[in-house]
């Protein structure tokens, strides 16, 4: 299940689900609106109908992101932290729907909204040691726990070994073939609690990771380091193949400025999919370093464009 707040929680504020660990600066004090930009408008920097608004407290602290579309709330999602700073909990709380009803007395049509039922509520946790996050939970429905992480450090502060758990969910009633809309049978229901691994070792600009399930190595990854940023990392198969190949630029300020993402196509086990993406994302920062604008492109073709309005609460 995708919510448009997770979405645009993962296009504002980090690309760590793409295997790296940069964030952007985050305001103190502000509330900030995103969304695409609204193209019928002569304003170049108005946004559209559907946004997403979140809030930040006096130390810089995300606290809320509301989802809005035409000027409803659609979704909402927290965060809490500790007496550090750190990130202890993030709760998204489904999605509205409205509806209308008819007025017994007028005859009128009334809108009404309420939390859709069939949306899962899901609520993440997280555990820190020494100031290191040791361990991340995710509950289903508020106490259904459905995925788990563990991590290790070396004395480096770097991870070394992430042990993910996949714990069985009734929701999941079929699982279908790659690019099908037909049935895996061949794919059954999980039954019992699934461990993927993942281990890295390091060298000065370099960091080596495998990631392995309960049959073994599924794939491996090189990334490369250059003055304590990501530059390049490269995902492959077993036989060599390349599955991924990701780009980062920055500029004199280490901000990132560009990520571009190659997907070839290739699966684990050298199977060829008809899927073969190529993303560029760039991104410009105003006088204070803050996050004001996102372009998406398609190779070279420019797909959408994101605005971001930092206004002080």
């Amino acid at each position: 299940m995708v919510k448009y707040c997770l979405i645009f929680e993962f296009l504002i504020y980090s690309l760590s689900s793409f295997g790296q660990d940069y964030e952007f600066k985050e305001p103190k004090n502000f509330k900030i609106e995103y969304g695409l930009l609204d193209s019928y408008s002569k304003n170049s920097r108005k946004l559209g109908d559907t946004i997403s608004v979140s809030y930040f407290d006096n130390v810089g602290n995300r606290i809320k992101t509301i989802h809005k579309s035409g000027g409803r709330i659609e979704s909402i999602s927290s965060f809490k932290y500790d007496n550090s700073g750190n990130k202890i909990e993030y709760k998204d709380y489904g999605r509205q729907i409205y509806y209308t009803v008819t007025d017994s007395k007028t005859g009128k049509y009334i809108e009404r909204c309420k939390w859709d039922s069939t949306e899962v509520v899901m609520i993440k946790k997280y555990q820190y040691q020494n100031g290191l996050l040791k361990r991340s939970d995710d509950y289903s429905s508020g106490t259904k726990l459905t995925y788990s992480i563990l991590y290790d450090y070396d004395l480096q502060k770097r991870v070394i070994k992430e042990r993910s758990m996949s714990y069985p969910d009734d929701n999941i009633l079929a699982y279908f073939k790659p690019n099908s809309t037909d049935i895996d049978s061949n794919h059954q229901k999980p039954i019992k609690m699934e461990t993927y691994t993942k281990l890295c070792s390091y060298t000065k600009n370099l960091r080596i990771c495998t990631y392995s399930d309960s049959s073994g190595i599924k794939t491996r990854d090189t990334t490369i380091f250059r003055n304590g940023l990501i530059a390049k990392s490269i995902a492959y198969n077993l036989k060599g193949r390349s599955l991924k190949q990701e780009l980062y630029k920055y500029n004199s300020s280490k901000q990132l400025i560009e990520y571009s993402v190659n997907d070839t196509g290739i699966g684990f086990y050298g199977e060829e999919f008809d899927m073969i993406i190529a993303n560029r994302f760039k991104y410009e920062y105003d006088n204070d370093g803050f996050l004001i604008c996102e372009y998406h492109y398609d190779k070279d073709k420019l797909l959408q464009k994101y605005y971001y309005k930092r206004i002080k609460k």
